[in-house]
């Protein structure tokens, strides 16, 4: 019979209580809770931080120690170590005591505390508005309504330029091609294509006319229609003169757009481009400053500690020390009133990291790092330690395509993976995220949601495993993200990553443990604004190596089609193929001018590549 850590005589599981340090950096022992019922704590991956429910009696000493404001620490036995080192700490196991409830009519004369993961501390810290965010706002919003203005002022003119040349193109019997008023016309041809029969008005020579001739610009004679030609000129310098302010107007208008990326607008707090140290970081210290200036807090290592949590990265280096890669980079939004923790759980739900809880140390992580392939050294055997195994499957639950409903209104097609096609076709699934606005937006927070529904047929297995003193010991020897070996009856060895694990122990009964494996039933519609994903796990980083798995972000194909600005002109050829025995009809395309920005000095070279002798085209063929 297989010995199991059960009893008094056998603890699995032992309960600190401590005293949060506060602004220091080590924690007051209040001592052990005794006179335990019963124990239950779980440990969670991809999903709702753990928790730890205790039941023990009212007349015991230990619960004088939970009143106030106390932490508990889970302590996990591991009997293979000498007698001395045998409790161990392990990762996302300090818990917070909150919710207590009790049975007066109960002649048990217990009570129960229900205490969520001390994970949750993170959420005190709220998400402000940046620092200058009016004055950005405001800088923003004139310098856009000046270039709208400067906009309308530059469309109405060149509206009227537009119509009176192609007037006068008709008038000298010029094909209906391009029109131009710039400040200089000698470099247009340079940067596109110049049919015969353009004319431009030059606004550093008072709007004098030329028409294209010849590959080069011929001066136009005022001959014929001065009238025209004079109310063209100025309209042309107009033209020219209300381009350049524009084009100040956009330039200064981009420039406030981009101090603007990172302000607090329409009730969020907006990061651009940002890798999840430098944003997180910057929220960090932020409230440091706060906890600093308005509650008059004396911190120790002010850039890497909060009032009861500390942290071990960066804005540049994650937990293990190194570099947040490029991969890490994106653009996001968190409600103003948030919490930090909620503003993790976004990012990990994103692909952007992994995080844990050391005691009272933060964690942060490069994607996939706290996933580590224990399947090597941990196996577990139905019949010991595996009491039940249930295991379902679905084949129904499978989406190639995803159709995101954004906040925008519109919906966008984004592949889960490689289509899978099936004898009713293919399968689209539905996410909800109001927060996309594009493709790439779409493709980028559904992340997550498209990875866990990549796979063609799923499986959800639950172990319930009774530990035993050779077997390996959940949280000890495997955490939830790592990947462990199951056999079966048939002794087939599959390779399964830990979902969750909940630890259940009693005096008078072994210590069991619930392992759910592979889950990937939960469904949900996913909105960051408000319902955030929330996850933990941890490992031992010197336990075993990152599993080589492929890529589970398939390239997106659907890609938004370049503008291309609208046509004006046509021009059709009909050739007869020898070869072929028929014609064929060739079709070249004239576009209309989409406002190519003037070079530094568009009069250089002015008089040598201008014909300043008047011209008058009438009878040119």
């Amino acid at each position: 019979m297989t010995e199991t850590l059960s009893g008094n005589d056998d603890q699995a599981i032992q309960i600190l209580v401590l005293q949060p340090g506060v602004n220091r950096l080590t924690d007051a022992h209040l001592g052990e809770i005794t006179d335990l019922v019963s124990a239950q704590v779980s440990f969670t991956w991809r999903g709702d931080p753990g928790t730890l429910t205790i039941t023990t009696y009212k007349d015991s000493p230990s619960v004088a120690k939970l009143n106030g404001d106390v932490e508990l620490q889970v302590m996990l036995r591991d009997p293979r170590r000498e007698i001395d080192h045998q409790w161990r700490q392990v990762v996302n196991a300090r818990f917070v005591v909150d919710l207590d409830s009790e049975d007066r009519a109960d002649e048990a004369n217990t009570i129960t505390f229900t205490c969520p993961n001390s994970a949750t501390l993170l959420n005190k810290t709220k998400i402000h508005r940046s620092t200058g965010a009016a004055r950005l706002n405001n800088d923003y919003d004139r310098a856009k309504s000046d270039y709208q203005e400067a906009q309308r002022e530059y469309e109405r003119p060149l509206k009227a330029f537009g119509e009176q040349a192609r007037a006068l193109q008709r008038l000298h019997r010029f094909p209906r091609v391009g029109t131009y008023a710039y400040f200089g016309v000698a470099w247009l041809n340079r940067s596109r294509e110049i049919r015969r029969g353009a004319l431009a008005s030059n606004a550093a020579r008072n709007g004098k006319l030329y028409w294209w001739n010849g590959g080069k610009w011929r001066a136009l004679s005022d001959a014929r229609w001065p009238v025209m030609k004079s109310e063209l000129r100025e309209l042309g310098v107009e033209v020219a003169r209300n381009r350049r302010r524009m084009d100040a107007a956009r330039r200064r208008y981009q420039r406030a757009e981009r101090a603007q990326r990172e302000t607090s607008r329409d009730g969020v707090r907006r990061f651009y481009n940002a890798t999840p140290g430098r944003a997180l970081s910057e929220l960090w210290i932020e409230e440091v400053r706060r906890q600093r200036d308005e509650y008059q807090v004396t911190m120790h290592h002010d850039a890497m500690n909060l009032l009861g949590v500390r942290r071990s990265w960066t804005n540049t280096h994650d937990s293990n020390g190194q570099w947040w890669p490029l991969s890490t980079r994106s653009d996001f939004e968190v409600p103003l009133g948030g919490g930090l923790l909620d503003a993790i759980l976004d990012l990990e739900e994103r692909g952007k990291l992994d995080w844990q809880m050391r005691g009272r140390t933060l964690d942060l992580t490069r994607p996939r790092k706290l996933e580590v392939d224990q399947s090597t050294r941990v196996n577990l055997l139905l019949g010991r330690p595996i009491t039940e195994a249930p295991d379902r499957g679905s084949r129904m639950e499978h989406f190639s395509v995803a159709c995101v409903v954004g906040g925008d209104g519109y919906s966008r097609m984004i592949p889960y993976n490689v289509p899978v096609e099936t004898a009713w076709g293919r399968f689209v699934g539905t996410i909800r995220e109001p927060e996309s606005v594009d493709v790439a937006s779409a493709r980028d927070l559904t992340y997550a949601a498209r990875r866990a529904g990549s796979a063609r047929f799923r499986r959800e297995s639950t172990l319930s495993l009774t530990i035993g003193q050779a077997d390996p010991i959940p949280m000890i020897d495997f955490q939830p993200g790592h990947w462990i070996g199951v056999w079966d009856h048939e002794g087939e060895r599959t390779r399964r990553q830990v979902d969750s694990i909940v630890l259940s122990w009693a005096p008078d009964a072994p210590m069991t443990a619930v392992v759910t494996l592979d889950t990937r039933f939960r469904r949900r519609e996913i909105s960051f604004a408000k319902t955030m994903s929330k996850t933990l796990g941890g490992v031992d980083h010197m336990q075993g190596h990152i599993p080589l798995n492929p890529a589970l972000e398939p390239p997106v194909r659907f890609d938004v089609p370049g503008f291309a600005p609208p046509i004006v002109e046509i021009q059709s050829t009909v050739q007869f193929d020898p070869l072929e025995g028929r014609p064929w009809i060739a079709l070249s395309a004239l576009w209309e001018d989409v406002g190519i920005p003037e070079p530094t000095d568009p009069t250089v070279d002015e008089d040598e590549l201008l014909d300043e002798t008047p011209d008058d085209p009438d009878g040119i063929d």
